[in-house]
């Protein structure tokens, strides 16, 4: 599954090699070092009117409601490949705004969202790694993952965990020194335009805690600390690994292979 693990870490740091599993296990410090303030979610839990309104899932359009299916539904959709950053009403990533959606529609429509990561822009592209975590049973989470080149949807992929590395991988992504107890590093609030604000800073991770949202954020393109960018990048680079595409067809993904 080498082609799952998209040169993430190197698309940021200049200097970073291949993560290898001791990502999940090497938190740079201790967990409880900077966590940040949880912050309960106000949406009233299972919905079902707000959840009818927030979850349009007979629409084909791509819009940030259709994003948000397209990351909590890991199945391809005749909705999946009409992004387009070319298309003036085509959804672009908004880091902060898609977490947002992504617990609002969780939580009315009763989905069991354990945490959301987003990495991104990445490249000349600009693409985003999207993945959200839900709870599949008592002790396993599910993983989903979009990935989002120049708003075009070009892959999307799902595999399963044992919750107990769900745990591993937030606790080693939250206690690198890069990450802030933040919706936003500091030095990225000095970005006031819409453009800036999203460019300012490259990781959001968000975990739900019960009726309540933890959310760190890190600007890891803009770290002199390679060393520490890498290790930061590693667990979800490690975790791409371990995921199954679902789209594109095996047809497709084998003619981007010969031409890679």
């Amino acid at each position: 599954m080498t082609r799952r693990l998209l040169p993430l870490c190197a698309a940021l740091v200049a200097s970073c090699h291949r993560a290898s599993d001791r990502g999940l296990e090497k938190p740079a410090r201790g967990a409880d070092a900077h966590q940040p303030p949880l912050v309960a979610i106000a949406v009233p839990r299972g919905d079902s009117s707000r959840c009818a309104a927030l979850h349009p899932s007979d629409s084909l359009a791509a819009t940030r409601a259709g994003f948000l299916l397209e990351v909590l539904d890991a199945r391809p959709s005749r909705r999946t490949p009409r992004f387009d950053a070319y298309h003036e009403d085509s959804y672009g990533v908004d880091k902060q705004d898609a977490a947002a959606g992504l617990v609002e529609v969780s939580r009315a429509c009763g989905i069991p969202l354990r945490g959301v990561v987003f990495v991104g822009p990445v490249g000349m592209l600009w693409a985003y790694y999207g993945l959200a975590f839900l709870q599949e049973s008592p002790n396993t989470v599910r993983v989903n993952e979009v990935l989002m080149p120049h708003a075009r949807i070009t892959d999307k992929a799902t595999g399963v965990i044992a919750a107990s590395t769900f745990d591993s991988v937030f606790r080693a992504l939250t206690a690198s020194p890069l990450v802030e107890p933040r919706a936003r590093p500091l030095a990225a609030r000095a970005n006031t335009s819409a453009l800036g604000r999203e460019f300012g800073f490259d990781l959001l991770i968000v975990r739900v805690v019960g009726d309540s949202t933890a959310t760190w954020s890190a600007a890891i393109r803009q770290s002199p600390d390679t060393t520490a960018a890498r290790l930061t990048l590693a667990p979800i680079d490690t975790l791409l690994g371990h995921l199954t595409p679902t789209y594109p067809d095996s047809a497709t993904r084998a003619r981007r292979a010969r031409e890679d």
